[in-house]
C-alpha cells in the first residue's frame, strides 16, 4: 500500500503529468496512465483491505488530471479520471462502513476538488548544494497523531502541537512518516493556517527530495 501511496504522490503532485501537444513524451503519459489505471484497478479488486490514506491518493488523481482530459490523450485521461472517482467512492463507503471514527474525522480529504488546485512545491536553482539527509528517523511513526493534525488543518485549528511540528519539520522522515509530511504540507498550503505552517523553499526541496529518492529504490 505504501508504495502505492508514493506513486500517486509522484504521478500528481510534483512532475507535470501529461502535457498538451508534445508528442515526445506520449510513451511515459501512456505508462503513467497504465500504471495509475493497475493501481486503480488493484484497489477496486481488494476494497476491503484499502485504508483512507488509498482514497486520499485516488482523490488527487480524479481532481489533478481532470484538466487534462482536454489535451492530445483526453480520452484516456478521462477514463481514468473516472476510473479514480469511482475507486474513490468505493474506498469511502468500505472505510465509512470499517473505520466509522475515523472516516468521520478525515473523509474531508476525500471531498471532490479538494486538491483540484494544489500549490506547485517550488524548485530550487542551487539544488546541487542542498544536503539532503538520507538517514531515516529512528523515533516511532504514530499515525493517530498524524490524523489529528490534518484534520486540524482541516478545521483551521492553526495552533500546532508537538507532534505536529514534528510531522511538518522533521528532516529524517521517511516512508510512511514522508507520505504524511508531504500531505501534510500540501493540506497546510490550501488551509487558512498557511501561514504558520508554511516551509521554507529549502525545506520544501529536502522533502521532496527525500520522496523521489526513496521512490527510485522501490521502483
Amino acid at each position: 500500500m505504501m508504495r502505492t501511496m508514493h506513486c500517486l504522490l509522484i504521478f500528481t503532485v510534483v512532475p507535470l503529468l501529461v502535457v498538451c501537444n508534445q508528442s515526445s513524451i506520449t510513451i511515459t503519459t501512456d505508462q503513467i496512465i497504465n500504471t495509475l489505471t493497475r493501481a486503480l484497478n488493484f484497489f477496486s479488486l481488494n476494497i476491503n483491505q484499502v485504508n483512507l490514506d488509498a482514497g486520499i491518493g485516488t482523490r488527487m488523481v480524479a481532481d489533478q488530471l481532470r484538466a487534462y482530459t482536454v489535451c492530445k490523450q483526453g480520452k484516456s485521461v478521462k477514463k481514468l479520471v473516472d476510473l479514480s472517482e469511482y475507486v474513490t467512492g468505493q474506498i469511502a463507503r468500505s472505510v465509512r462502513h470499517r473505520q466509522p471514527n475515523y472516516y468521520a474525522q478525515l473523509s474531508f480529504l476525500l471531498t471532490p476538488g479538494i486538491f483540484s488546485k494544489i500549490e506547485p512545491f517550488q524548485f530550487h536553482s542551487n539544488k546541487y548544494q542542498i544536503h539532503t539527509e538520507k538517514q531515516c528517523s529512528s523515533s516511532k511513526f504514530v499515525e493517530k497523531n498524524s490524523d489529528l493534525c490534518l484534520h486540524a488543518l482541516g478545521f483551521s485549528k492553526c495552533n500546532e502541537t508537538e507532534p505536529c511540528i514534528k510531522l511538518r519539520s522533521d528532516p529524517y522522515a521517511c516512508r510512511y512518516s514522508l507520505t504524511h509530511q508531504i500531505l501534510y504540507s500540501i493540506i497546510a498550503k490550501q488551509s487558512l493556517c498557511r501561514q504558520q505552517h508554511r516551509l521554507s523553499s529549502l525545506k520544501e526541496y529536502q522533502m521532496i527530495s527525500r520522496m523521489l529518492n526513496e521512490s527510485q529504490t522501490i521502483a
